[in-house]
């Protein structure tokens, strides 16, 4: 009401005070300086128009920055699912190292095996042919 007082409550009696006090010229150099700039009602009507369509926009942006919440949210956990798939692929690996070194060994294993078996059909024809002979060399001190 200091500064525009003829816009106080439409009273003209403070619109027709003294434009010589300091109020009044303060408030004629607001006016021209609002006249210079070309600030209107009409601009001020659009500039609160354009705040609140700026609020709505703000509003409106909610449900985005969600989304992009939960999308972010969404690729840590694939992140640490493809971890957890690593750490499984490298288990898995050793898995199947550890069951061709088995294999491997088995194989080794089989090998010995055979070749210990030839060698104990060996040594029972060798036992076989020894039983033989000593039995002949028994026959033989026993027939004199």
């Amino acid at each position: 009401t200091l500064v525009y007082p003829e816009l106080a409550n439409g009273n003209d009696s403070v619109a027709k005070q003294d434009k010589s006090t300091p109020e009044g010229i303060l408030s004629k150099k607001i006016d021209k300086m609002l006249e210079e700039a070309k600030i209107d009602a009409t601009l001020m009507n659009n500039l609160g128009e354009s705040i609140r369509s700026f609020e709505q926009l703000a509003k409106n942006i909610s449900p985005t920055v969600d989304a992009i919440t939960s999308t972010k949210k969404y690729g840590e956990e694939i992140a640490l699912a493809a971890a957890q798939l690593e750490t499984l692929n490298s288990l898995y690996q050793t898995q199947v190292e550890n069951a061709s070194k088995q294999a491997a060994a088995n194989e080794a294993i089989t090998q010995r095996a055979a070749q210990l078996k030839e060698e104990m059909e060996a040594l029972q024809a060798n036992l076989s042919s020894l039983n033989g002979v000593y039995g002949g060399m028994l026959n033989a001190m026993n027939r004199n």
